[in-house]
């Protein structure tokens, strides 16, 4: 927890600097605040806050206000001075304005002195009341006079405050005197404090002046409060003043009156008179032995070496044998002579100041207090006073603002017809026959009341609008009618205005008269004009029907008595006639036809064209259709008739013969075939003749030549027959010799020979020979061939195949190589050539000759022999290796089937509370537990009991603890400061009320409430009672989720199921209904009709997938789109072969169905199932959503990272300190205080650790993991819980913990990131900005007045030696390009990609840049830093521009809230399995 220095909270809330110089070397521009009882004369030099300056005894801050004005108490407004009000007046510097004396008034706002005062008169419709009543300004009825005022009746604005120290009840018309205690005066306004270096004795009417050099405190009670001020160091202070201190002794301090200070020098040393240090301490080189040991003295007293025995000044105390005296502690005192730090107690302090643990400080504007006050009592509401008001008395209402007056009971609004300015006591009338609204502020409000419709107002009052003139209700004029119109006198609108009659050839409008057009006419005063009569024009402005005529006929018309008629047809006519032609020769026109050129002949018919005679018929080999001007010639080649109609009348000339028709005219017949004249087709010549192309008859088709082999007939060639044989172009086939045989269609004579041997026989000289043994021939083989060496044939063997080995023996057989030996688990008998294979399950030895040698093998531990082979022991049994039947296990025990042995059966698991014996289950004793299936009881904890039988660790718990403590996992431990506890407490009760109390203190009357101030947050910390910090991260209620490894074939998958935050691959129970299988990596069998699987872990939730078939395969690149909120945008998946469902994906787990239109923000999933045969392919879509109408009126600052601040008004700044800092503080009312602790988080890295907030009712520390510390009681909230604590509401959402106080509120990630919103505009200081809307002034806030100039950051920390944070310049770490570039590839292709303009100086880039540098030495789990990053920009898009996008961290691989959170748990709070609040957060 934060300690604050005293020099911190001069600069923080003060604007104190100390000096060391005496106070009267303060500059002239500051104010003097000497600490009263200060054991070192204390005296503070402050500046005067906006708005006040320094006194002329610098000894307060009055408002720099000219004369005729006052402190209007509103520092942040406009007009800190405001004018005194009508009947007051004020001097210079004024807190108030003073009333005039009873029954006058001024002339107006802002009298500067008594002298402007008159009387009033009665016409100013003044009420008359009795005495002790009064009437304020444009009150109808009298008010009684409030406590300590008084009237004597009469006209009476304002009742008149009782004269110096007297007091009278409300209604009274006088007062009885009272007088002033000690310490104060009588003045006319009543009894006030003494100025500093003045005292009163009670019933004084003026103060005394202390003798001259000597000071005394404010409102000081007596002469013996009169001091000599302060000595400087070198002195000590006498009766009589300061003395230099005595040869060989020194004095570093300033001292006050009684206090004998000076220190002798040590070890015999000396030093001159008036030394200030004990470097002024020399040793003594004379020789002279070592002096006397010094007089011991008794308690009370102290010697120095150098005047003996001394008496401890005031405030001060020792024990016997002392050789200096001890200060009382900070703000006590003691008299002179006290002998323990007993003796020193609280002073209370005077009137008008607080006691807090640095001393007595001034009240602060609009607050007071009594003697011996621990804080300042505030005015009440609406009441102001000056800086160190002493009682309530001191406290009057604001000036009211314009439009009111003062009451007794505060301001109240002036009524109708009335009006009033900054500050008045009481309402002035309107002018008589004027009005104004309740609550008017000035003269001009006041107005006559509005005239009437068709009336004007003037100076007199309203008058009647004259002719032509017009107004509305409520008019200070008339308006003129429009140009051109006229009214009668008193006319109330623009409709009471008309235009005067129009003239003949003219007509009335909206917009006044107008000339009739062409065609059309009017007499005098028409309102419209006539058309003249069908087929008639006139010139416009025509006047009358007679001013109507026909016009000229057009051409194709005639005009007639009725007027214009059109020509029929096979007629014509020019412009104006009065009769048609008709068309000349037979031609034809249409009607209306306008010449002689539209006349024309009628179309000519098929097959005949246009001439200029007329219609002539188309000659040969051309045609037309009907209404022709000409002959179209027929296609090339084809010729038509005369007189043709058509393309189809044209055709092609017969062809000759060898040629035929064709589409395109005449061809060639190819070869082989022929036709005659006029042919459309070729006929092809008899089968096996042939022809050459262009054949005219059947007669061109011949034979060709017969080949060798062949010979030629009538019918065509044939092949020659067995035993014969020809060449080519043979008629005949020629017969082989004698005895000779040949093939059919053989060549030539050489093809004639002897017929060969048979197969087993070979050709000789002589004839065929049968083959011997051992050899064999196939058919006409001249000769025989050996078998292979040892394989034998019988004689007359015809192939290789009749050589053979000779038969095996059993347990061999035969090869392609001869004989081979059985191989193991076969056999095989006499001349076998192969080897039987054993009967299943059974096994022979290699060579076996008979089934009789295969037989089962031994059977395995776990299984034992049966006629059909091996077969595993049931359950309760077990089997040896090689067993033939399995043994029971001993009576009452249990094995699983496939035991191995007796030491595999065992007594079924012990129920909880029990532990396993050798005779069965026991029942644990006392003081100890077991779990189901305990082989031993665990003993409890040290000190903890339980009863016999217990189950769990948690039935263990220590005895009751005595009052005074309370028990933790530890046993009893006594309560820390500032709390309690009755007996039997499991938990130690904070103090109320801030209350204070000793460690161990018993019940709430022990705790004290410290006599601090509300304004000062400086508070120490209680250690939290929870010490222990976990070795690793406590088991949570996990999540787990399946994931494919991949799809051995088409219908499986392989899977295996991952603990959602660590990936870590549990053992599992995977089913989809009707099959399940266990393991950690196993191998599904798919099917379309049921493809949800899930996967059970112990200690995690179950976790479900559908897993179409295949497997998926594909996942298309994510991408990114923006839509304005309130819009609906339709997601595609680019597949319009498939119907999809879309599903958008929660922030943790599990996805909600969705339809393909979205309006709002969020990621989306398309699942494209083409179940049975296609691949699954996923398209992802994040929408984001910007509000095209989005205002803030709030001011974020962000501290993210490593650490990175982004200020209220938007500068970017990096730095590496290691202290507490003022993150962000009310500059205005100092009335809150957000302080951050940063701390080492890695080798070089440095983030947010703790927040403080601190509010006037006490301090609240948040740590990193969510533990809140309040007064040493750690604690946390669980998800959607809410608590409120000293004003702080404090809520948890599962992922962010935020503290609403008031003015400000924070939001906290739980392991580094942090906001801080404020309205926009409030006045703030800090490291976050003083949120004035200029960035260019964030980092020049220094509040140190002097000194060396610090760096802005060491400015804001709380420390007690400046400069000790060790912090680097502000953003001072270099950043490499490539990663900058590094971090824009990534953004750009995430979601981010088009809502960032990634240039290289983005600060959201180089500050994520910063920390991908950084990120091996951070203490956190990799990209944590870097990912605090991009969420502070997604927030600050969200903050700045409306624009909202969820799930981008999937994309940027980013933890998710839930993975934050653990890793806050991880490194912050000592979270304990009983204490920690996160188990619902799953």
């Amino acid at each position: 927890m934060i300690m604050l220095s005293r020099a911190v909270v001069v600069i923080l809330i003060a604007h104190l600097t100390e000096t060391a110089s005496a106070w009267t070397d303060c500059p002239k521009h500051q104010a003097v605040f000497v600490v009263p009882d200060s054991f070192s004369g204390d005296h503070i030099c402050y500046d005067c806050t906006d708005g006040w300056v320094t006194s002329d005894d610098q000894m307060s801050c009055d408002p720099d206000c000219p004369p005729g004005t006052y402190y209007s108490g509103n520092a942040a407004g406009d007009e800190v001075c405001a004018k005194c009000a009508k009947g007051a007046y004020s001097e210079s510097r004024a807190m108030f304005c003073t009333s005039c004396p009873e029954g006058e008034t001024t002339a107006g706002l802002g009298a500067a002195s008594l002298d402007e005062c008159y009387p009033e008169s009665e016409e100013d419709g003044a009420v008359t009341c009795p005495a002790g009543h009064f009437a304020a300004q444009g009150a109808t009825s009298c008010s009684r006079c409030p406590e300590n005022t008084y009237s004597t009746g009469g006209v009476v604005r304002e009742c008149s405050a009782c004269p110096g120290g007297k007091v009278s009840e409300a209604g009274s018309s006088d007062c009885e005197k009272e007088p002033c205690e000690a310490g104060k005066y009588m003045s006319s306004e009543g009894c006030k404090s003494c100025s500093k270096n003045y005292y009163s004795e009670a019933g004084a009417t003026q103060c005394t002046r202390c003798p001259s050099g000597k000071i005394s405190a404010y409102a000081s009670t007596s002469l013996s409060d009169c001091t000599y001020g302060p000595c400087m160091q070198g002195h000590y202070m006498t009766d009589s003043g300061c003395q230099s201190c005595p040869a060989n002794t020194y004095n570093m301090r300033f001292a006050m009156v009684g206090v004998q200070s000076c220190v002798g020098c040590p070890g015999g040393s000396t030093s001159p008179p008036g030394s200030i240090s004990v470097n002024n301490c020399e040793a003594d080189d004379s020789g002279d032995t070592e002096p006397e040991a010094p007089l011991e003295c008794a308690a009370g007293q102290f010697n120095n070496g150098v005047l003996g025995c001394q008496q401890c000044p005031v405030n001060t105390f020792s024990g016997a044998g002392a050789s200096s005296c001890t200060d009382c502690p900070s703000g006590k005192i003691s008299n002179a002579g006290s002998t323990s730090n007993n003796d020193c107690e609280w002073k209370p302090c005077l009137a008008g100041s607080f006691m807090n643990s640095r001393g007595c400080h001034p009240c602060r504007a609009n607050t007071y207090s009594g003697d011996g006050a621990s804080r300042c009592t505030e005015c009440p509401v609406g009441k102001i006073s000056a800086p160190g008001s002493t009682s309530v008395y001191d406290c009057r209402y604001g000036p009211c603002s314009a439009g009111n007056f003062m009451t007794d009971s505060g301001c109240q609004q002036c009524g109708e017809n009335t009006f009033s300015g900054p500050g008045a006591s009481s309402c002035n009338n309107c002018p008589e026959g004027k009005i104004s609204a309740a609550g008017s502020t000035l003269s001009d409000d006041c107005e006559y009341e509005p005239c009437s419709a068709g009336d004007y107002m003037t100076d007199s009052g309203c008058q009647q609008c004259g002719e032509n003139y017009f107004s509305g209700d409520g008019a200070s004029s008339c308006s003129g009618c429009p140009r051109g119109k006229l009214s009668a006198a008193g006319s109330s609108s623009a409709d009471d205005c008309y235009y005067a009659p129009c003239s003949a050839g003219e007509y009335m409008t909206g917009s006044g008269c107008q000339q009739c057009g062409e065609n059309s006419f009017s007499g005098d005063g028409a309102s419209s004009c006539t058309s003249c009569p069908e087929g008639k024009v006139a010139a416009a402005g025509s006047t009358s029907a007679d001013d109507c005529e026909y016009a000229p006929c057009s051409a194709g018309n005639y005009m007639t008595v009725s007027g214009c008629q059109q020509c029929g047809e096979n007629t014509f006519s020019g412009d104006g006639a009065s009769s048609c032609s008709g068309c000349p020769d037979s031609k034809l026109s249409a009607a209306g036809s306008s010449s002689a050129d539209d006349c024309y002949y009628a179309p000519c018919s098929a097959g005949d064209y246009m001439t200029a005679s007329g219609c002539q018929q188309c000659g040969e080999n051309s045609f037309s259709g009907d209404g022709a001007s000409s002959c179209d010639s027929c296609p090339d080649g084809k010729i038509s008739s005369a007189g043709s109609s058509s393309v189809d009348d044209c055709y092609y000339a017969p062809c000759s013969a060898g040629d035929y028709m064709t589409v395109s005219g005449c061809q060639q017949c190819g070869e082989n075939s022929f036709s005659g004249d006029g042919a459309s087709s070729c006929d092809s010549c008899p089968e096996g003749k042939v022809s050459s192309a262009g054949s005219s008859s059947v007669d061109d088709c011949y034979y060709e030549p017969c080949s060798a082999g062949d010979y030629m007939t009538a019918s065509g060639c044939q092949q020659c027959g067995e035993n014969s044989f020809s060449g080519d172009g043979a008629s005949s086939c020629t017969s082989c010799a004698d005895g000779k045989l040949s093939a059919a269609g053989s060549t030539s004579e050489d093809d004639c020979d002897y017929a060969p041997c048979s197969a087993g026989n070979y050709m000789t000289d002589s004839g065929c020979q049968q083959c011997g043994e051992n050899s064999y021939s196939g058919d006409g083989a001249s000769s025989c061939t050996s078998c292979a060496d040892d394989k034998v044939s019988a004689a007359g063997s015809t192939s290789l195949d009749d050589c053979k080995y000779a038969p095996c023996s059993a347990g061999d057989y035969m090869t392609d190589s001869g004989c081979q030996q059985c191989g193991e688990n076969s056999y095989s008998g006499d001349g076998a050539s192969s080897c039987t294979s054993c009967a299943d399950g059974k096994l022979s030895a290699a060579g076996s000759t008979s089934e009789d040698d295969c037989d089962y093998a031994p059977c395995s531990a776990g299984d034992y022999m049966t006629a059909s082979g091996c077969q595993q022991c049931g359950e309760n049994t077990f089997s040896g290796d090689g067993a033939s039947s399995c043994d029971s296990c001993p009576e009452g025990r249990v094995s699983s089937a496939g035991s191995s042995s007796v030491d595999d059966c065992y007594y079924e698991p012990c129920s909880a509370g029990d532990f396993m014996t050798d005779s069965g289950c026991q029942q644990c004793g006392e003081n100890s537990f077991s779990g189901d299936g305990a082989s031993s009881c665990t003993s409890c904890p040290d000190g903890k009991l339980s009863a016999a039988g217990s189950t769990s660790e948690d039935d263990c718990d220590y005895a009751p603890c005595q009052a005074g403590s309370f028990m933790t996992e530890n046993g009893c431990a006594e309560c820390p400061d500032n709390t309690y506890s009755a007996s039997g407490a499991g938990s130690c009760t904070p103090c109320p009320d801030g209350g204070q109390s000793a460690a161990g203190s018993t019940s709430s009357d022990a705790c004290v409430v410290p006599e601090t101030s509300p304004a000062t947050p400086s508070v120490a910390y209680t250690t939290p009672t929870e010490a222990t910090f976990p070795e690793s991260t406590p088991v949570f209620g996990g999540t787990a989720r399946i994931f494919i490894t991949g799809s051995p074939t088409p219908g499986s998958a392989r899977v295996n199921c991952l603990d959602d935050v660590t990936n870590k691959i549990l053992d599992a129970k995977f089913s989809n209904g009707g099959y399940s299988v266990k393991g950690k990596e196993v191998v599904l069998d798919l099917n379309c009709a049921d493809p949800t699987w899930v996967c059970e872990a112990d200690g995690y939730d179950p976790a479900y997938l559908d897993i179409p078939v295949p497997v998926l395969e594909a996942q298309n690149s994510v991408s990114a789109v923006m839509i304005n909120a309130g819009e609906e945008t339709v997601l595609k998946t680019g597949e319009e072969s498939v119907t999809v469902s879309w599903f958008k994906e929660s922030p943790f787990t599990g996805r909600d169905p969705w339809t393909n239109k979205v309006s709002e923000a969020g990621r989306y999933t398309a699942e494209m199932k083409r179940c049975p045969s296609h691949p699954t392919v996923i398209k992802t879509i994040n929408v984001a959503s910007k509000d095209p109408n989005f205002v803030s009126d709030k001011s974020v600052c962000s501290v993210f990272g490593d650490p990175h601040i982004l200020t209220f008004d938007g500068e970017h700044y990096t730095f590496h300190g290691e202290c507490p800092y003022v993150l962000a503080m009310d500059c205005s009312g100092y009335g809150w205080y957000i302080y951050g602790k940063f701390a080492a988080c890695g080798n070089g890295v440095t983030c947010l650790e703790n927040v403080d907030i601190i509010t006037q009712q006490g301090p609240l520390e948040i740590k990193r993991g969510f533990g809140i510390n309040d007064y040493g009681r750690m604690f946390g909230l669980s998800k959607g819980e809410t608590q409120s604590i000293r004003g702080v509401d404090l809520s948890f959402d599962g992922s962010i913990l935020t503290a609403d106080i008031g003015g400000a509120v924070v939001e906290w990630d739980g392991l580094s990131s942090l906001r801080i919103i404020v309205d926009k505009g409030a006045r703030t200081c800090g490291l976050c900005s003083n949120n004035d809307g200029n960035s260019a002034n964030d980092l020049e806030q220094n509040l140190y007045n002097g000194g060396a100039i610090m760096s802005f950051a060491d400015t804001w920390a709380v420390t007690y030696v400046r400069g000790s944070c060790g912090v680097n310049e502000l953003n001072s770490v270099d950043i490499d390009t490539n990663t900058v570039e590094s971090v824009m590839n990534d953004m750009k292709s995430s979601p981010l990609s088009n809502l960032i303009d990634f240039s290289a100086d983005n600060n959201f880039v180089l500050a994520a840049a910063h920390d991908r540098m950084m990120d091996s030495a951070s203490l956190f789990k990799a990209n944590y830093m870097e990912c605090s990053c991009f969420q502070a920009f997604v927030d600050h898009l969200r903050d700045t521009q409306g624009i909202v996008i969820s799930r981008w961290d999937i994309d940027l691989n980013c933890p998710s809230p839930r993975e934050i959170l653990l890793e806050g748990v991880r490194t912050g709070c000592p979270w304990t399995k009983n204490n920690a609040p996160f188990y619902v957060l799953k």
